[in-house]
């Protein structure tokens, strides 16, 4: 699979690009939209599988995530600006768009901007009102007792007990970003950028045909929004992963790769 990346400078802030095309040329592209902090390379395995269906995708790291830098505080409307920009400075066309806790979010913002411009759109672990997280505001810490401690929140109880290599290497790898210096200030303009997010009462203009999926388990943003946004939304239906917490690119990989690219797909 071949991954193309490139930079593109935009106001105040300088955006990390990966392409993964299809070998054979498709002209079909999703846009991959990632949760809070986390960076494109999340999207390796999905866009990899999405590739075997001819479904071509584009991601970059928001402002405060990855290998993007940025200078002041910006907002969502800034991110949401952003993914036009990106769009047009590639020449791509995407059909649909993927986005993940914060960057479910952006997407659907996306949707309620132009609601004739994506044919279709997943949303993953995110909700259709920002509230206070019981974890999300919480600070990381400086050690890796407490880093690990706050992942916890993120995974269901039943995960994140047998999968312990696996959430202290992402531990060691947000300790090493606090040790830099750069982390708790990122995340926290992204909170501040999406502290006031609200298109619950919007949502029934979206036209994409949507697919929601949620983890029951899920203590960052609960599973009540996501019915919510199923009922708001004309043209969706709900996917629920039982017994999974809030990462489900982790939990529940395989299950969400294949539905994500059924339903991109199917006509």
């Amino acid at each position: 699979m071949e991954q193309i990346k490139s930079f593109l400078d935009v106001d105040r802030a300088r955006l990390s690009i990966c392409q993964w095309p299809c070998e054979e040329g498709s002209d079909k592209w999703v846009l991959l939209n990632n949760g809070h902090t986390r960076p494109t390379s999340d999207f390796k395995m999905m866009a990899r599988y999405l590739n075997q269906g001819g479904i071509s995708c584009l991601a970059f790291d928001p402002r405060g995530s990855g290998e993007s830098h940025f200078e002041g505080g910006f907002t969502l409307e800034d991110m949401v600006s952003d993914c036009w920009k990106v769009i047009e400075s590639l020449g791509i066309r995407p059909f649909g768009v993927l986005g993940v806790s914060m960057g479910g979010m952006i997407s659907q913002q996306l949707l309620l901007q132009k609601p004739q411009y994506l044919e279709r759109a997943v949303l993953i672990s995110t909700t259709n009102k920002m509230s206070p997280p019981k974890s999300g505001q919480k600070p990381w810490g400086k050690d890796l007792g407490s880093v690990t401690l706050k992942l916890s929140d993120y995974f269901s109880d039943s995960y994140f007990q047998n999968n312990q290599m696996l959430v202290k290497a992402m531990a060691k790898q947000i300790l090493t970003k606090i040790e830099a210096g750069s982390f708790s200030g990122s995340a926290k303009a992204q909170h501040q950028a999406i502290d006031e997010f609200d298109v619950k009462d919007q949502l029934g203009d979206v036209q994409a045909k949507t697919l929601i999926i949620h983890g029951d388990m899920d203590k960052i943003l609960p599973i009540d929004g996501a019915k919510l946004m199923h009922k708001s939304i004309p043209d969706s239906r709900l996917s629920i992963h039982e017994n999974k917490g809030h990462l489900l690119i982790a939990e529940s990989g395989k299950r969400l790769y294949r539905e994500a690219l059924d339903f991109f797909i199917q006509r």
